[in-house]
């Protein structure tokens, strides 16, 4: 260190390089900055102007003194409004045929006055359902099996048959072998095994059952009150049978240890409880086989209105299939043939019977069906679409009355205007006279122009 101070020395003496300081020196401190100049933002609503159409934020900035700049932030105009129009959606229950092979739905859609747009949702096919029972060795099933019924289709699952016998062991010089009687030993004989250990049997098992053919008959339907009679049929081989109801209103089953007993139905039911379920059973003293059979309670629907129905283009086109049913049922209808294919816009309410026809003048003829679920009824309409007139029992237009004929002297005149003294009202018109309006007409006997007794025409227009 001192080497290189001395040296440095001599350079500063020579005037060769600047003389430095060893030690380092802190300069004096810098002036202060100018303050720095104060800034505002203020943010208001804008109201609707010439600024901004639609309003919007006014956005007002300043710094220090300098004057504030202005800008604004606008609202966008309103979008235009969208039409107005009506739009309707009817979701009718659609039966079996054309349109859908296994019934769904028809949805009809209408915006506006636009066209009506028929559309269906339809329900898949239904599935067949199985039924296992046991198959008796024959020809089916050469070692017995289960017959499985699909329907149509029958199946079947066979039993395999025995095994081959195993071979035969060398015999053993202590052992014989004896046929065993029924008896004690064995109940339906056997082997009798004999060795010096003693004597062992191998008998034989019970019988195999015989097979029984039990048929309980086709289901039916019936009435209220109604002697019902059950139709059985059972194979030779069974000695026994009874008739046991296993569901339904109770009954009293008269000869119900034979094939064809009789019962008589309830005189009244519930249609949540309609279902009678009678059981065939029959035996041969060794196994017991049934079958079921089904009865229905039931009462008809009947058809109530009209087969003819007359229709005018200036009243309501609109016409209902009207039925009846005593249980109470809900009833379906639905339209099936027509001698002329129906006009464009005629639409059909299953759940419901109602109809609705274009104004097309003219006579139609259809067949309209009704079901309640068990019965199913056919009925043909005549609809016949006129113009409307004077004795149509509508009244219309110019018309201040329509008794529905074309007479006189009943209070609305051949000409559909009321008569002198009466009054009507409703559709068709009921028209009456007018007790004490000083017209004598109708059925008054008399008229003094007031409703007092005493005066010899009575409160009721008749002479006291």
């Amino acid at each position: 260190m001192q080497k290189f101070e001395r040296v440095l020395g001599m350079l500063c003496a020579a005037g060769l390089v600047g003389c430095l300081s060893l030690e380092p020196e802190i300069g004096a401190a810098g002036a202060d900055g100018a303050p720095g100049e104060s800034a505002s933002v203020r943010v208001s609503a804008e109201p609707v102007g010439a600024n901004c159409a639609q309003g919007g934020q006014k956005i007002e900035a300043a710094v220090g003194a300098s004057p504030a700049t202005v800008s604004y932030v606008c609202n966008g105009m309103n979008g235009v409004d969208g039409v107005a129009s009506s739009a309707t959606v009817d979701l009718l229950d659609e039966p079996p045929g054309a349109n859908c092979a296994a019934g769904g739905k028809r949805i009809i859609t209408r915006v506006g006055s636009g066209p009506v747009s028929v559309a269906f949702v339809c329900n898949g096919e239904a599935g067949s359902s199985v039924v296992a029972v046991a198959e008796a060795p024959g020809q089916n099933c050469a070692n017995g099996g289960i017959k499985l019924n699909a329907g149509t289709e029958v199946q079947y699952v066979c039993n395999g048959s025995a095994g081959a016998d195993g071979a035969m062991g060398p015999a053993g010089s202590d052992v014989v072998t004896h046929v065993e009687p029924a008896g004690p030993n064995c109940a339906h004989g056997g082997v009798r095994i004999s060795s010096a250990a003693g004597d062992n049997y191998v008998c034989n098992g019970a019988g195999a059952a015989r097979w029984l053919n039990v048929n309980a008959g086709a289901d039916l339907m019936a009435s209220v009150d109604q002697d019902v009679l059950l139709a059985g049929s059972v194979s030779s081989e069974a000695f026994a049978v009874r008739w046991v109801q296993l569901f339904g209103p109770a009954v009293t089953v008269v000869n119900d240890r034979q094939l064809s007993p009789v019962f008589r139905t309830p005189s009244t039911f519930d249609r949540r409880d309609r279902r009678l379920v009678f059981q065939l059973q029959a035996t041969d003293g060794n196994v017991v086989e049934t079958d079921l059979v089904v009865v229905v309670l039931n009462q008809a629907p009947t058809f109530i209105g009209s087969s003819s129905i007359v229709l005018t283009t200036s009243g309501d086109l609109t016409g209902h299939v009207l039925a009846y049913d005593p249980d109470d049922d809900a009833l379906q209808f639905s339209v099936v043939e027509s001698e002329s294919s129906l006009p464009q816009g005629f639409v059909f309410f299953p759940s419901s019977g109602r109809f609705i026809f274009p104004q097309v003048l003219g006579c139609h003829t259809l067949t309209a069906t009704m079901t309640d679920g068990w019965v199913t009824l056919k009925q043909t309409l005549t609809i016949d679409i006129v113009e409307s007139f004077c004795g149509d029992g509508i009244t219309l237009g110019s018309e201040a009355c329509d008794d529905g004929n074309g007479t006189s002297g009943d209070g609305c005149s051949s000409s559909c205007t009321v008569e002198v003294g009466h009054v009507c009202s409703g559709q068709p018109s009921f028209c009456a006279s007018v007790c004490g309006d000083g017209i004598l007409a109708g059925m008054e006997s008399c008229e003094d122009g007031n409703t007092s007794n005493g005066d010899g025409c009575s409160e009721f227009c008749t002479v006291e």
